[in-house]
């Protein structure tokens, strides 16, 4: 026996979560060189270090794991819905990642195992905003049914991805797909150092197809570092928090391709291009789906469909100075769907942000975003009162330590609900990655 089976042991004994902090919709592929986790405590990339070096063994031998704790305080301070709850609220959420590397653990090659457990505690206040578009992302995950404002935790990935050849693999399992459509200037729905607002972190033309958790399989392509392409299938239904064999309902096909440039040598930029087709799901026109607020209407009835569902969205991003370590450039989203069964119809979302903007401070993180989105206007949403929303939101990010970040967030939107006019939502958010 190797030393490298009693290393794996020791490390499922104490329960220590293993993988990067933020993964894609599918595992990351390459065997990338072991991360070092060693340093004085206000330089190292992580609060715990290496563990008396035991940390950089496991990564060494296949075995890496990160785990991370955002503390969110957010209040309204002007508009909003003044019936929805008190003006501030305290929320704690954890994620812990973890991953394996077969061929660094000595078993066999091109194989990697994704696992992921999140959970949240307290409240937030995306009802008391009165705003179509949550305005803590971070409150949304994970996506238990039901459960929007509630403490919830769950098992959220279980995937595995086998290489078959240098740039053809096959992954299934428990998928999960809240960092996929990830931009490095605007952030995913699974970041925490980015905009708190949904309506800029992803494209909310998928809700009531594409979930954040279901059982699903596909394949990946990948030619080069800069180019890839991404085709899966999972349930429809969210199983977040539930069981996935028992919850599973619907097809939703998803084809992604992603590719990354550079202009004029030196400036790095990318895009990707996604688009989901879902069949065989019961759906309701006024989703209970949290990554959109539409609570207040869901007394007035329940209109069930069985109709297929499309969705077309665009994400891209470009360097106008520097790079993402440090540098600034610009960003943008947009989204369509068939507008019914699916709630959005189209949504836009614009912005500048970087890293690096004052003297000094190289690791602070900024952003100023902007986002349109278009409710349907068919079957039971076209005869409800709601308009169009338009929201903006402005970040700065402060990097204590690599390991440590206060954000300071200051939101307005336009709400799309009847009577609420706007609202001015503020907060804060402290990231702890240990």
């Amino acid at each position: 026996m190797t030393l490298r089976y009693p290393i794996l042991a020791a490390g499922l004994a104490f329960g220590l979560p293993v993988v990067s902090a933020e993964p894609a919709e599918v595992p990351a592929v390459e065997s990338a060189k072991s991360p070092s986790y060693r340093g004085p405590i206000m330089e190292r990339s992580t609060l715990l270090g290496s563990l008396w070096g035991l940390r950089d063994t496991w990564a060494e031998h296949g075995f890496t794991f990160e785990r991370n704790v955002v503390y969110t305080f957010q209040g309204i301070s002007s508009g909003g819905r003044t019936q929805a709850g008190h003006d501030t609220a305290h929320l704690l959420s954890g994620n812990l990642v973890a991953r394996l590397d077969t061929e660094k653990a000595d078993l066999w090659k091109g194989g990697f195992w994704n696992v992921r457990l999140e959970g949240r505690e307290g409240q937030s206040v995306n009802q008391r905003a009165g705003t179509i578009s949550p305005v803590n992302a971070d409150a949304l995950l994970p996506l238990n049914e039901g459960e929007l404002g509630d403490n919830a935790w769950a098992l959220s990935e279980v995937s595995f991805t086998q290489f078959v050849h240098p740039e053809f693999a096959l992954t299934a399992g428990l998928l999960n797909t809240a960092s996929g459509d990830a931009n490095p200037i605007a952030g995913s729905l699974q970041s925490n150092s980015h905009f708190l607002n949904t309506g800029i972190v992803m494209s909310p033309v998928i809700i009531g197809q594409l979930p954040q958790t279901a059982l699903g399989g596909g394949f990946l392509w990948k030619p080069s570092d800069e180019f890839r392409a991404t085709v899966l299938a999972m349930g429809t239904k969210e199983t977040a928090g539930s069981n996935p064999f028992e919850e599973y309902e619907g097809t939703t096909f998803l084809a992604e391709l992603d590719w990354e440039y550079e202009l004029f040598g030196e400036r790095p930029g990318g895009m990707g291009l996604s688009a989901t087709y879902s069949i065989g799901q019961e759906r309701r026109a006024v989703t209970g789906d949290p990554r959109i607020v539409l609570t207040e209407f869901l007394e007035e009835g329940e209109a069930l469909t069985e109709a297929d569902a499309w969705a077309v969205f665009w994400n891209g991003f470009q360097f106008v100075n520097g790079t993402a370590e440090r540098g600034w450039g610009v960003f943008g989203r947009l989204g369509f769907s068939d507008a019914s069964p699916s709630p959005v119809s189209f949504h836009f979302a614009a912005g500048l942000g970087g890293t690096g903007l004052l003297p000094g401070r190289s690791r602070d993180r900024w952003g100023l975003g902007v986002y349109h989105q278009e409710l349907s206007d068919k079957g039971l949403l076209g005869q409800l009162p709601l308009g169009s929303e338009t929201g903006g939101e402005a970040f700065y990010s402060i990097a204590f330590t690599p390991w440590m970040r206060l954000t300071l967030d200051a939101q307005y939107i336009d709400s799309a609900l009847p009577r609420v006019g706007h609202a001015v939502a503020l907060g804060t958010r402290l990231g702890i990655d240990f």
